[in-house]
């Protein structure tokens, strides 16, 4: 499932002849010769490559299974999705870790400077080839996403505004079971959410799962970036699959 104005990727075989990457400033809707629809309309795209296309979904005011065609110079592929008011998916460091930033305003942390220092949430050790630790209870990490429902002043896919934009509704996110408590919930970037929240007291040391949930929408399930269910999917709401499930770094 996803959200219109979210950026999805699409994969497959020759779907360009070589990778390029959209480098204006205006949003592109044809990147090397390749172009996608969904719901009849042109997708804004970000990357194109022989294997993956990174694209924005555009502005479509239904919900529901929807066509995707793909047009490249090799031909054309077709393929549906599930277009859904919201559907919340994290950014990741990897196939298990949330990517989030870990505020450390009395400038001691790893990047930045004074004030706006941070560290990177993770574990600790060698797990990646950056600087990462894991956060400790009552620190403000800002978590990123798409998908995360409505905005206050509505942004149109394909367009700039004056970020940051508040969420209409927070989403409820958990970490460990646990509601986190909120600082900020909008869009910073094109299609792009940030998520500060205040982590919960009470969590045990290790890997604790993270959940968001947007409020008042049909199917508040999270999905790791760029994963989504189809349109034969038999039980649209069911328990989040195994291999969909993220993780925070908890010290």
């Amino acid at each position: 499932m996803v959200q219109s104005g979210s950026w999805i990727s699409i994969y497959g075989n020759n779907l360009a002849n070589a990778t390029s990457v959209w480098s204006t400033t205006q949003f592109i809707t044809d990147l090397s010769g390749v172009t996608v629809s969904i719901g009849g309309k042109p997708a804004y795209i970000w990357l194109v490559s022989p294997r993956q296309l990174n694209v924005q979904v555009p502005d479509l005011g239904n919900v529901g299974c929807v066509n995707v065609i793909v047009a490249t110079p090799n031909g054309t592929a077709q393929s549906e999705i599930v277009l859904t008011a919201a559907q919340p998916s994290f950014s990741l460091l990897d196939a298990k870790y949330a990517a989030a930033v870990i505020s450390v305003p009395n400038g001691t942390g790893a990047f930045g400077l004074g004030v706006n220092s941070y560290d990177l949430m993770g574990p600790g050790g060698n797990a990646f080839s950056f600087k990462t630790r894991p956060v400790k209870a009552g620190e403000i990490i800002a978590l990123y996403g798409v998908g995360f429902g409505p905005t206050a002043q509505p942004v149109s896919a394909g367009q700039y505004a004056a970020y940051p934009v508040n969420t209409l509704e927070r989403p409820i996110i958990t970490i460990g079971g646990v509601t986190a408590d909120w600082v900020f919930s909008g869009l910073v970037g094109p299609g792009l959410y940030q998520l500060n929240v205040k982590v919960p007291a009470g969590l045990a040391s290790g890997d604790q799962p993270l959940v968001a949930t947007v409020p008042n929408q049909a199917n508040p399930l999270l999905f790791s970036s760029f994963r989504s269910q189809t349109c034969t999917d038999p039980d649209p709401q069911g328990a989040t699959p195994a291999n969909c499930a993220v993780y925070v770094a908890v010290q």
